[in-house]
């Protein structure tokens, strides 16, 4: 296991196998003018193709979606790269990033500042679809956006907006998620900023446990262990609405319980090879960390049979 690096943090091109992917995830709220954003471009070299996620919402809707997952594969050009109408630039590694996209619903024009360490490991544990000698790696940060945002006519201005990224990439040998039977990833910071965390939970259709995490303390690394995730649904059993996890800071010995509900849910489905649909929720969130507020983000999934 390594830490990351300036170079990992780019995107790894030339492509080290045709088998590889990569994806950079970008999320912020910004609770006083309720609005956020959940957006993603990947790179999936051995299809040539590349894929593209932009989700903005709006009070409790969703109000601009976009799913392109059959572009025209992208490579980057310098310190810059673009995926249909998105655009990222790395303007200091580790630290800053400029996202824009432009089209006739919606444009974006932020930048994305690291407020905390990067937490990152390459070659440690894969992650779904993987297996452990494949050079892998995932980054993640807690950071502030400001910029901003317009859908049709109604215009924003972002100021230290609550964000967060996520980089990963590697060797992928089978599409792991589709193997889960349910998963919630949480993600956020109090409202004090001193306090952010990641933490996942997931249980797979053979019955396999998952649980992971950690949290930056006043932006520096804390490691934790999860204790117990419960992911709540609405009347149907099918849509994931909220979860619950609890944590404790195993280097403070601290306990934290987090409960999130997102501000306006954005439900797509999957087909899963195994059969049935997956029901993912991916959108901002409050959250309450024992008696603080937070902002952030849940993705939650739910395998049903169809």
């Amino acid at each position: 296991m390594g830490e990351i690096t300036m170079a990992e943090d780019r995107v790894h091109y030339p492509w080290p196998g045709t088998n590889w992917i990569e994806s950079y995830w970008f999320g912020f709220v910004d609770p006083e003018q309720r609005i956020g954003l959940v957006s993603l471009i990947g790179f999936n070299p051995g299809q040539s193709r590349s894929r593209l996620w932009v989700h903005i919402f709006e009070g409790d809707r969703c109000t601009v979606t976009e799913t392109q997952l059959d572009l025209p594969l992208a490579v980057p050009d310098g310190a810059v790269v673009q995926v249909g109408a998105y655009r990222l630039e790395f303007v200091e590694d580790l630290q800053e990033f400029a996202i824009s996209y432009n089209d006739a619903d919606a444009a974006l024009d932020l930048r994305w500042t690291g407020s905390s360490e990067v937490k990152g490991t390459t070659g440690g544990r894969p992650f779904p679809g993987q297996i452990e000698a494949d050079p892998h790696g995932h980054s993640e940060q807690a950071g502030t956006v400001s910029g901003s945002l317009r859908v049709g006519e109604r215009s924003y201005t972002v100021n230290d907006a609550y964000g967060w990224r996520d980089h990963l990439w590697g060797h992928a040998i089978t599409d792991g998620w589709s193997e889960m039977g349910w998963w919630a990833w949480l993600v956020g910071s109090t409202e004090d900023r001193r306090l952010s965390f990641n933490v996942t939970s997931h249980r797979f259709l053979d019955g396999r446990t998952g649980n992971y995490g950690f949290m930056f303390v006043d932006g520096k690394v804390n490691r934790i262990w999860v204790d117990d995730c419960t992911m709540k649904t609405d009347e149907s059993g099918k849509h994931p609405t909220a979860c619950d996890i609890r944590f404790t800071n195993r280097d403070t010995g601290i306990g934290y319980l987090v409960h999130g509900e997102t501000l306006g849910p954005l439900f797509m489905q999957e087909p899963v090879p195994a059969g049935g649909v997956c029901v993912i929720n991916d959108a901002p969130s409050r959250f309450m960390v024992n008696d603080q507020v937070a902002y952030g983000t849940i993705e939650m999934g739910n395998v049903w049979e169809s």
